[in-house]
This record gives structure tokens, C-alpha cells and sequence, in this order.
């Protein structure tokens, strides 16, 4: 989970979006679940990981180890 969320942390700032920006174009209204994802903290569904991949514009295999 820590790497996935390291992944996850790296792609957004490529993409210059805070954790909020990324989170409000996951149709998540809070940050707090990003937060979690890329410190490691949560698990996670499948369905969130690959709406974060979109939105992040890579491959689901980009984010995981």
C-alpha cells in the first residue's frame, strides 16, 4: 500500500494537482482519502485505484508495485 500510494503522490505532483484538486476530480469530496491512499494509511477498492488512474491519465499498473 505504502508504494502504491508513493506511486500515486509521484503522478499527481507530475500533474501539478494538490491532494484536494485530485480528490474533487475523483468525485470525492474530501482530501482525506487521497491523503490516506498515498501515505499507506487505507485500504482501498479497485474501482477507486483505477478512477485515480484515469484521472491521473496512466495505466492502473503505473500505480502498483
Amino acid at each position: 500500500m505504502k508504494i502504491i500510494g508513493e506511486n500515486i503522490r509521484k503522478l499527481r505532483r507530475a500533474k501539478n494537482l494538490t491532494q484536494m484538486e485530485l480528490a474533487l476530480l475523483c468525485n470525492d469530496k474530501e482530501f482525506s482519502q487521497i491523503s490516506r491512499m498515498e501515505r499507506g494509511l487505507t485500504n482501498f477498492s479497485i474501482s477507486y485505484l483505477l478512477l485515480v488512474a484515469e484521472v491521473l491519465e496512466v495505466s492502473p499498473k503505473d500505480l502498483l508495485p
